[in-house]
């Protein structure tokens, strides 16, 4: 049965009203049919691969894009960049690497993973969900290697590879005065070996903790004093709209929450045993593994 103009300008609405509102399921079944009513038309093919790479859909983001690449009229640079991230995370190297030069982007020539310094970047986690932001290093256009301890609740660890997003969803200005670009993570492409761990350790003085910080840097274990390093802020000034907060207490909290990646217990037992003394106490420690949060529909939270 074919379908009428009126019929096709109602689903076109749906779609991208769908879209909008970031019911991706929703807006992948109408750019679906979209797509089948007008075969042709690159921007709805595009539009599909955009649903379905907030879905993590990948094998349909990847066809999709690379179908809105063939009927462009001129290059179009999101088409590549879309296609490049679905390729990415299906470890098509060929296509990833075709996509980027096609970019311009500094890629060195050759086969397999690509492996490059992409500088240092701002990765926040799980975007429909708490949002935790954390440092990254990126080692192609659209991963990241975490650098930080994110909280356990996350799901996340110290050393995980990110897949993240192309455009970037806000700053933040790092202590040089630089404006560091925000990306959301998409999906976790390849897990660390280490464990994310609690310390719960009271010390008199600041420098107690940097003598814990200190050895654990010694001993090769990430560590970071959560109570020091954790700032809350409203959702506005994580996507970049930054205003006025009542300041943090500059008192010094005796009771400190320390987040500490290792490969097990036993590696920070060493540490905590040449670190207590006088002002210095474990109160507990424990081990915490947390599955990523599922995407949730209902919040485009990729502007």
């Amino acid at each position: 049965m074919s379908t009428t103009f009126r019929q096709f300008k109602k689903i076109h609405k749906q779609a991208y009203a769908a879209f909008d509102a970031g019911q991706l399921d929703t807006a992948a079944v109408y750019f679906q049919k979209l797509c089948r009513y007008h075969p042709d038309e690159a921007a709805f093919h595009y539009m599909r691969g955009l649903v379905a790479k907030n879905r993590m859909d990948w094998t349909t983001s990847l066809s999709a894009n690379l179908r809105a690449i063939e009927l462009a009229d001129e290059f179009n640079e999101a088409y590549h960049w879309n296609a490049a991230i679905a390729a990415t995370a299906l470890h098509d190297w060929a296509t990833a690497r075709k996509m980027w030069v096609a970019c311009e982007l500094p890629i060195s020539a050759g086969q397999g993973e690509i492996t490059e310094n992409f500088g240092i970047t701002i990765i926040r986690l799980n975007a429909w969900d708490a949002g935790e932001t954390v440092y990254a290093r990126r080692i192609d256009p659209v991963r990241a290697v975490i650098l930080n301890v994110p909280f356990p609740e996350s799901g996340w660890r110290y050393g995980d590879i990110v897949l993240h997003d192309g455009a970037p969803t806000g700053s933040r200005t790092d202590q040089n005065g630089r404006e560091i670009s925000v990306f959301n993570a998409l999906e976790r492409w390849k897990i660390s070996s280490k464990q994310t761990f609690t310390l719960f350790a009271e010390c008199a003085h600041a420098d107690d903790m940097q003598a814990l910080l200190n050895l654990c840097q010694a001993h090769d274990l990430n560590a970071e004093d959560w109570t020091d390093s954790t700032r809350m802020i409203c959702l506005q000034c994580s996507y970049g709209h930054v205003h006025e907060h009542r300041p943090k207490s500059a008192a010094w909290q005796t009771e400190r929450s320390i987040g500490i990646s290792a490969n097990s217990l036993a590696e920070i037992e060493k540490v905590l045993n040449e670190w207590r003394g006088q002002n210095r106490q474990v109160l507990e420690i424990c081990q915490q593994d947390y599955p990523i949060p599922e995407r949730k529909d209902g919040w485009a939270w990729w502007i």
